[in-house]
């Protein structure tokens, strides 16, 4: 399992585990990193709304 902080989610992080972090951090959204540092993107509460009844 991949770890993350509150803030930030791990380009590697399981669909449900960023779902699920997304979701307990309080925040409409929280950035995607590589292990590198580099932002990839953002995984919002849109997105793990979507993406749950697919992984379910």
């Amino acid at each position: 399992m991949s770890e993350f902080s509150d803030h930030v989610l791990a380009a590697d992080l399981e669909l449900f585990e960023a779902s699920e972090a997304v979701k307990s951090s309080g925040r409409s959204m929280l950035p995607v990193i590589t292990k590198e540092g580099r932002l990839l993107g953002r995984f919002s509460v849109k997105d793990a709304i979507d993406v749950l009844p697919r992984i379910l």
